[in-house]
C-alpha cells in the first residue's frame, strides 16, 4: 500500500474496514473480487512487458525448439509448417487483431475448421491440420501462457477409406508395354523390386551394382529409425533395362526427371504412377 508509518495506515485500514463496518458482506466480496482482478490484470501487463505474447509468427521456431515435441522427420515438419502457415494467413485476414497464440478462441478455431471444409478438403487432410494445431498449441501451452487449448474440442472427421484392387497379370503387361521413357522404368523398378514409390522415384546409381546385380537401399520409411540397407536381387528383365540406360550419361538418380518431380510434388507422381 505504500504506507511507511501508523499514521500512514490508519486511513487505508478505515477505508478498507468501512464495508465490513456497515456489515455489507456483498460489498465486502465485491472489494476483495475487484482488488484481485486489478491486481491480477496488473500482473498481466507486468508479465507482458517484460515477456511479449508468443505470436503465431513466432510459433514455428519455437515448436522446433521446444524439447516437448514429438520427433517428426522433415517431411512431416514440412506438413505441419504448411499447415501453420495456412492458418495464419487465415487469420491474418480473418482475424487480424488475433496476432498472438493466447487470442485464438475456441470459436476462432471452430470458425477455421468450417473453413477447410469449404475448402473441400479430404476428411484425412482435414484431421492432419487439425491434429497439428491442436498439438502446437499443446506444445507450446507455457510458453504462450495458455489457459485453454482452444483446439481441443475440434472433432475429427471419419477417414472413408476406398479399396483399389489388384492388377491382373495381363493388365499389368498391358501398362508396362505402353509405357515409355522414365515412366517405363520407374514401373519396371517398382514391379521388380517391390520399393515403394518414393524409394523408387528416387533411386540412386550409386545404388545399384550392375556387376553383382544387386541393389543396395536404405528405405525411405525406416532410414530415420533404423537405417539399415536392405539388398535386392536384380531380376534379368529389370537389369537389361538398367544396363541400357546406364549406357547414357548417368546422373545422381536413375530417374532424374522423376526424382525432381517427387521432391517438388509427391502427389503429383503418385497419381500418374502407382
Amino acid at each position: 500500500t505504500g504506507c511507511r508509518n501508523r499514521r500512514d495506515a490508519e486511513p487505508v485500514l478505515r477505508k478498507l474496514m468501512q464495508p465490513l463496518a456497515l456489515g455489507d458482506e456483498i460489498a465486502v466480496l465485491e472489494s476483495v473480487k475487484g482488488r484481485i482482478e486489478g491486481r491480477t490484470a496488473e500482473l498481466a501487463r507486468i508479465e507482458d512487458e517484460r515477456t511479449p505474447p508468443l505470436t503465431i509468427r513466432a510459433a514455428w521456431t519455437a515448436y522446433k525448439a521446444a524439447p516437448n515435441r514429438p520427433d517428426s522427420g522433415p517431411r512431416t515438419l514440412s506438413d505441419y509448417e504448411g499447415y501453420l502457415t495456412a492458418f495464419d494467413d487465415w487469420l491474418e485476414a480473418t482475424h487480424p487483431d488475433a496476432r498472438a497464440l493466447r487470442d485464438v478462441t475456441p470459436a476462432i478455431a471452430a470458425e477455421y475448421a468450417g473453413h477447410l471444409t469449404a475448402r473441400g478438403l479430404s476428411a484425412n487432410s482435414y484431421n492432419k491440420h487439425c491434429f497439428f494445431l491442436e498439438l502446437l498449441f499443446r506444445v507450446l501451452k507455457e510458453p504462450a501462457r495458455l489457459t485453454v487449448n482452444p483446439w481441443e474440442g475440434i472433432r475429427r472427421k471419419r477417414v472413408v477409406s476406398n479399396s483399389r484392387r489388384e492388377l491382373t497379370i495381363e493388365e499389368l503387361r498391358a501398362v508396362c508395354a505402353a509405357a515409355e521413357g522414365e515412366l517405363r522404368l520407374l514401373l519396371a523398378v517398382g514391379l521388380y523390386t517391390g520399393l515403394r514409390l518414393g524409394d523408387a522415384a528416387t533411386l540412386r546409381w550409386a545404388e545399384v551394382d550392375l556387376v553383382r546385380r544387386f541393389i543396395r537401399r536404405i528405405p525411405n520409411k525406416t532410414a530415420r529409425r533404423k537405417p539399415v540397407p536392405i539388398t535386392i536381387p536384380l531380376h534379368a528383365s529389370l537389369y537389361s533395362m538398367l544396363a541400357d540406360a546406364a549406357a547414357g550419361e548417368r546422373a545422381e538418380f536413375i530417374l532424374p526427371e522423376t526424382a525432381t518431380l517427387y521432391a517438388r510434388s509427391r502427389a503429383a507422381v503418385s497419381r500418374s504412377t502407382w
